[in-house]
């Protein structure tokens, strides 16, 4: 969900239509992402990597295991997802 509302978030608002991009920088390399589908699809990509690792696997599954305990963190959960903030600007 968070890929998805982070990348519709910048196209709604006309992000890439105004020929903005998001650059980002790892292991050495730099990458602009021109588009909503660029940004979805590194997003998603990074986001397997790392659930495919077993202890940040598990250290997930434990966040969410007590974010979904009870009421109040469910709701909470709920709203940490619903308010994820906008993408910062590069600087």
């Amino acid at each position: 969900m968070p890929r998805r509302q982070t990348a519709k978030a910048l196209a709604d608002n006309g992000f890439f239509n105004a020929n903005h991009t998001v650059t980002l920088y790892a292991a050495g390399e730099k990458r602009e992402i021109k588009n909503r589908k660029e940004l979805e699809e590194v997003i998603s990509k990074e986001k397997d990597a790392i659930l495919k690792d077993k202890k940040l696997s598990a250290k997930f599954d434990a966040v969410a295991k007590q974010l979904d305990a009870n009421a109040p963190l469910r709701e909470f959960r709920k709203y940490l997802l619903d308010n994820e903030p906008p993408p910062r600007p590069a600087q």
